[in-house]
C-alpha cells in the first residue's frame, strides 16, 4: 500500500472522529476541546488531502506524460518529511507551542519543493510531449507553497504593511 494512502485514511478516520467529539460536547457528554477544530482542519488539510495529492500526482503525470515513475527513495523521503512536518503541527498548533507549528510547516515547505522537483523529474523524462498536464499537476502543489507561507505568517504574526507612524 502507498504510505500516503495509509497516513490520509488515518487522517480521515481522525477528521471523523473529530465530529463526533464535537458533537458529544455539544450536548455535554464530554468537555469541550479548545484546540478541536484546528485539529480537524489539518486532519482534513495535510493529513488526508496533502497526503493523497503526495500518493497520486507523481503516478497520474508519470503515466499522463510516459515518464519515469517516482523512485521509491524519493517518495519515502516525502513522505517522511511530510509525516514529520505534520506531526509538528499537531503538536504544536493545540499546544500553543507556535514555533514549533512553525517549523512543522517549514518541513512540510520542504516537503511540497520536493514533490515539485519529483514532478519536474517525470516530465523531464516522459516519451510525450504535454506541457499542459504537466501545468496542471505543478500548480497546485505550487499554491500549496503560497497557503503555508500565508500559514507561517499569520502564526508569526509578521507585518507586510506599514506599521503605523507615531
Amino acid at each position: 500500500m502507498n504510505p500516503f494512502y495509509l497516513i490520509s485514511l488515518l487522517s480521515v478516520t481522525a477528521a471523523l472522529l473529530s465530529v463526533a467529539l464535537q458533537g458529544a460536547s455539544f450536548v455535554d457528554l464530554v468537555p469541550t476541546m479548545a484546540a478541536l477544530n484546528w485539529l480537524r482542519v489539518h486532519f482534513i488539510t495535510i493529513g488526508t488531502v496533502t497526503m493523497f495529492l503526495f500518493g497520486t500526482a507523481p503516478r497520474l503525470l508519470a503515466e499522463r506524460v510516459g515518464g519515469r515513475p517516482q523512485s521509491a527513495g524519493l517518495t519515502w523521503m516525502q513522505w517522511g518529511l511530510l509525516t514529520l512536518g505534520y506531526l509538528l503541527v499537531l503538536v504544536g498548533m493545540p499546544g500553543g507551542a507556535t514555533w514549533l507549528a512553525s517549523t512543522g510547516a517549514w518541513v512540510i515547505f520542504a516537503a511540497v519543493c520536493l514533490l515539485l522537483y519529483s514532478l519536474w523529474l517525470i516530465g523531464r523524462t516522459s516519451t510525450r510531449s504535454d506541457p499542459v498536464a504537466a501545468r496542471f499537476y505543478v500548480t497546485g502543489p505550487a499554491w500549496f507553497l503560497v497557503g503555508i507561507t500565508m500559514a507561517v505568517s499569520l502564526l508569526q504574526n509578521w507585518h507586510l504593511g506599514p506599521q503605523g507612524t507615531e
